[in-house]
């Protein structure tokens, strides 16, 4: 028995395979990583943005 799939065709990461399904939305997560490693807690137009930006990448915008 074989594996029909090479590595060129199974994205090696859930980064990867994310970024392959909807890349606006790992934008939109990464920002949101970045913003609480550095200790901040979002304001109020922080969660609004990244609202629109989780909508936007869902194609609700």
């Amino acid at each position: 028995m074989t594996d029909k799939h090479t590595p060129e065709t199974i994205p090696d990461c859930w980064r990867c395979r994310l970024n392959a399904a909807a890349p606006d939305l790992l934008e939109a997560l990464e920002y949101l990583v970045g913003m609480l490693a550095d200790g901040g807690m979002p304001s109020g137009s922080d969660i609004t943005n990244g609202k629109r930006a989780i909508k936007a990448a869902k194609g609700d915008a």
